[in-house]
C-alpha cells in the first residue's frame, strides 16, 4: 500500500473511531470534561461553555473569576451550534484539529531532524519509524496537540494580544485571567500536578516566596538543555514538552499524551533507553488507581486528599524516569558520535 493510502486509510480510521464513540457513547464528552485528571481550570471545556455563554450575552466572560482561557476561542465556538443541544458541529471540530495535528507531526517526522540536524547526525539516523506510523501515535494517543507557528514569536505575540484586546471589548482584563492565574496560582482544583495540594498546605506568608522557588526551577531547564543539548533543538522541545508535563501549575493528561506522541520522533535511541519498563509500569500503575484513589476521596469519603495526592506523586515519577532516560539515550547517542570507538561498550561515571 502507498504511503497516500497509508495516510488516507488512517485519517479515515482515526476519524470513523471518533464518531463511533460519539455515537455509541454520546455522554462520554460530558464524562471526560468532569474528570481532574482531564480538565483543568485553565483547560475546561465546562468552563468555555460558562465564557462563552457570557461573550455571546455582552457580559465580560471573566466575570466571576471562572473562565481563565484564551480570549480568541470565544468568537471561535460562538460561530458553532451549542455544544449541549447540537454536540455534532463541536465534536467534528474537535476531530479535524486531531487530524491536522497528526499532519502537522507526519511532517515533522519527514524532515528527519530528529535523527540529523544541521549540528548533529547520529549514528543511528537508519532507524526510524515512518510518519504514517507516528501519526497513527499521535492521532490514536493524543487528544490535543498545538503545532508551532512559523513566524516571528514577536509578530505572532503581538498580534494575537491585540485580536485578543480587540474581542474582550477593548479591555486587557484577560491577560491576568489568562496568564496571571498560570502565575499566581490562585484557583487550587484537583489535577495530577503538583503544585496544588502543596500550596493548600502553604502559610499564607510563604506563598510568594514558594511560587518563586517554584517558578525559577521550572525555568531552569530551559536554558540548562538549550546549551547542553544545543545541536538537536527538537529534541530539546520534545524534553521540555515532558518536563511542563510534570511541573507546570495546572497539567493535565493531553500534556502528557502531547509529549508522548513525540517521543517516536526518537526511535534510534530506544535501545540505549534503561529504565523503560519501570517506567511504563510506574505510570500504568498510577492511570489505574488515580481514578479509585479520586473515588474514595471525593465520592466514597473513605480516603482524603493524601490519597489521590499521593498517587500524583507516582504519575509524576514514572514520567520524570522516562523523561531521564530518554535524555540519558540521547546524550548517550551524542557520546557514541564523539567517541566511535567506545559504541555499544558500557560505561560508568567516575
Amino acid at each position: 500500500m502507498s504511503t497516500e493510502r497509508q495516510k488516507a486509510a488512517l485519517f479515515a480510521s482515526a476519524a470513523l473511531l471518533r464518531l463511533l464513540l460519539f455515537t455509541v457513547f454520546p455522554s462520554l464528552p460530558d464524562l471526560l470534561t468532569g474528570r481532574v485528571e482531564i480538565s483543568t481550570p485553565v483547560t475546561s471545556f465546562k468552563r468555555l461553555q460558562e465564557g462563552l455563554f457570557l461573550y455571546t450575552h455582552g457580559v465580560s466572560p471573566y466575570d466571576g473569576g471562572v473562565y481563565h482561557q484564551a480570549p480568541l476561542l470565544l468568537p471561535l465556538f460562538a460561530l458553532l451550534p451549542n455544544a449541549l443541544n447540537y454536540p455534532f458541529a463541536t465534536n467534528f471540530f474537535f476531530i479535524m484539529v486531531d487530524l491536522l495535528s497528526a499532519v502537522a507531526l507526519m511532517r515533522i517526522t519527514e524532515t528527519a531532524e530528529s535523527v540529523s540536524s544541521k549540528l548533529f547526525t547520529s549514528s543511528r539516523s537508519s532507524v526510524r519509524w515512518n510518519g504514517v506510523y507516528i501519526g497513527a501515535a499521535s492521532v490514536f494517543v493524543q487528544s490535543f496537540y498545538y503545532s508551532n507557528m512559523l513566524s516571528s514569536p514577536v509578530d505572532v505575540v503581538s498580534g494575537l494580544l491585540y485580536l485578543s484586546y480587540i474581542v474582550t471589548g477593548g479591555s486587557w482584563e484577560f491577560l491576568f485571567s489568562t496568564y496571571g492565574v498560570q502565575l499566581l496560582l490562585p484557583d487550587l482544583t484537583p489535577n495530577v500536578g503538583l503544585w496544588w495540594y502543596f500550596f493548600i498546605e502553604m502559610f499564607d506568608s510563604f506563598r510568594e516566596f514558594f511560587l518563586g522557588v517554584f517558578w525559577l526551577h521550572l525555568a531552569s531547564y530551559i536554558g540548562g538543555l538549550s546549551f547542553r543539548v544545543r545541536r538537536q533543538p527538537l529534541f530539546v522541545v520534545t524534553c521540555l514538552l515532558g518536563i511542563f508535563a510534570i511541573f507546570k501549575p495546572y497539567p493535565s493528561i493531553s500534556d502528557t499524551s502531547l509529549f508522548l506522541a513525540l517521543l517516536p520522533l526518537y526511535r534510534h535511541v530506544f535501545p540505549l533507553m534503561r529504565y523503560t519498563f519501570l517506567a511504563t509500569s510506574t505510570m500504568l500503575y498510577a492511570t489505574l488507581l488515580g481514578p479509585a484513589f479520586y473515588y474514595l476521596w471525593i465520592y466514597a469519603g473513605s480516603g482524603n486528599a493524601n490519597f489521590f495526592y499521593a498517587i500524583t506523586l507516582v504519575w509524576s515519577l514514572g514520567l520524570s524516569i522516562l523523561v531521564a532516560d530518554l535524555l540519558f539515550a540521547v546524550l548517550r547517542d551524542e557520546w557514541e558520535v564523539d567517541r566511535p570507538e567506545m559504541k555499544g561498550k558500557s560505561v560508568r561515571r567516575i
